[in-house]
């Protein structure tokens, strides 16, 4: 063969050898590095940065706390009952949080609404067909997503999701 051609296989195999050696060997050796590094530098990070962790902490605090709830709040709900109209996903009661969960269509209509206890959290579901009373309203059955709640001149539609327009 040709002294150039053996040459240029020589110095193929050579720039072959030499790829072969950083791409596999000395990235593992790099990478190791690489990672303990990082972990010496973020650890650094979090030793120096005390004041930062506390104002953040501190700040995200209000979050975690549950809020007071006052009397004059609860009055105010009670106020406010009377107030309820229109399109709801839940209505409250003086005692109760009312929530449509399906609307059943058989030989006769009926509802399946859940009935949370407002002071013991305990919940519900009864049935009730068109036209009965629930707490004080007056139930009928709308379509299969929504029933309608009359007493006086208060008239909610409670519906069991809100649609996208």
């Amino acid at each position: 063969m040709n002294k150039l051609v053996i040459f240029a296989l020589l110095i193929s195999c050579m720039f072959a050898i030499s790829d072969f050696n950083q791409r596999f060997v000395y990235s593992h050796k790099a990478n190791a590095n690489t990672q303990q590094n990082k972990v010496v530098i973020e650890n650094s990070k979090l030793t120096n940065n005390d004041d930062v962790f506390k104002k953040i902490t501190s700040e995200y605090k209000k979050y975690r706390e549950p809020e007071n709830t006052s009397k004059s709040a609860v009055k105010t709900a009670k106020v406010d009952l009377n107030s309820q109209q229109g399109d709801l996903l839940n209505v409250f009661t003086e005692k109760s949080k009312l929530s449509l969960k399906a609307v059943i269509f058989n030989e006769n209509k009926y509802a399946l609404i859940e009935i949370e206890n407002i002071s013991d959290k305990s919940k519900k579901v009864e049935k009730f067909n068109n036209g009965d009373m629930l707490q004080g309203f007056k139930l009928s059955i709308a379509n299969n997503r929504q029933v309608s709640l009359n007493k006086n001149q208060q008239h909610i539609n409670l519906i069991m999701y809100k649609t996208k327009l």
